[in-house]
């Protein structure tokens, strides 16, 4: 999901889309059908953004620095489950060798 957060806007087409009810955002793609789209909030109108060969999966369009923030989030969730792996690792490790593993 994050890379389509980042691809379709660019690549993509990007239109409005209408509030119809709790995460449900309808739009016109390029046919003229009106798929709805899965989109948290309740504004009257969002920017979604999809692929013309699947206009049934849309995204919602937000800015660079949202983006930003949520991929540098992730990253940091991420170093941080990484280091607690290697973190137990180490000490799996350091009881193995001196004869006595503490649980």
């Amino acid at each position: 999901m994050p890379y389509y957060e980042w691809y379709l806007p660019r690549y993509g087409i990007t239109v409005e889309a209408v509030y119809r009810g709790p995460r449900n955002y309808a739009y016109t793609d390029l046919h003229g059908a009106a798929p709805t789209a899965s989109v948290a909030g309740d504004a009257p109108t969002r920017q979604v953004a999809y692929h013309p060969d699947r206009p049934g999966e849309a995204f919602a369009a937000y800015s660079s620095i949202r983006k930003m923030l949520r991929t540098l989030f992730c990253l940091a969730c991420r170093l941080v489950g990484l280091s607690l792996f290697a973190f137990n690792i180490y000490m799996a490790v350091y009881g193995f060798q001196r004869g006595c593993l503490i649980i």
